[in-house]
């Protein structure tokens, strides 16, 4: 008697908790389309575009740093001059494969960017030793040396570039020069070839 009570009270449960479920998840998913909806509208709104390129040029922008003197490196951190370092071999690595991207024969360049990576490399263990404290006069030294001698590389490498680039804009000015001529030529040869006509 009381079992054959339960089984409908069940029933009824089972079913109202599945109607519930089957409610919920219609009303997450039109919400859901509804938010997306408004979301798409909010975010390509023109105040809103303009805002958040605003901010992420704000974030974004870094005013460049000019590279330290000498007198300035012997003040600066071992941070500091870390990353002096670091970016003058990065700027030099580059010109030189931009150099040799270029055609230009940079085999004793590449070979000396090789070289000067090993010296670079323990100042910049020795720096990290103490990074936040002003380097010693003779490791800033040590560092200035090295990055006057990247920037050496660097010069040599750019200048090898700009005469490999100069003879080949030399050869195109010539080239287009001799076109040119060879047009006017033609034109002046059509043009004898038939007279004007008689108005």
């Amino acid at each position: 008697m009381l079992a054959s009570l339960w089984i409908p009270i069940l029933a009824g449960a089972s079913v109202l908790v599945a109607l519930t479920l089957l409610f919920g998840t219609v009303l997450v998913f039109l919400l859901w389309r509804v938010g997306r909806r408004k979301w798409r509208t909010f975010r390509s709104h023109g105040l809103v575009v303009a805002a958040s390129t605003a901010w992420v040029s704000a974030r974004g922008y870094r005013r460049p740093r000019a590279p330290l003197s000498h007198p300035e490196l012997q003040k600066a951190t071992g941070r500091r001059v870390r990353h002096e370092l670091s970016c003058a071999l990065e700027r030099t690595e580059a010109v030189v494969a931009t150099a040799a991207g270029v055609g230009t024969s940079t085999g004793s360049l590449s070979g000396l960017v090789c070289q000067l990576r090993g010296p670079a490399e323990e100042l910049d263990r020795l720096l990290r030793i103490d990074p936040t404290h002003t380097v010693a006069t003779e490791l800033a030294d040590q560092v200035w040396s090295v990055v006057q001698a990247s920037n050496d590389i660097r010069a040599a490498a750019m200048a090898q570039a700009s005469d490999a680039t100069a003879e080949r804009v030399r050869q195109l000015v010539r080239d287009a020069h001799d076109e040119l001529v060879c047009i006017d030529a033609g034109l002046a040869s059509a043009r004898s070839m038939f007279p004007p006509l008689a108005r």
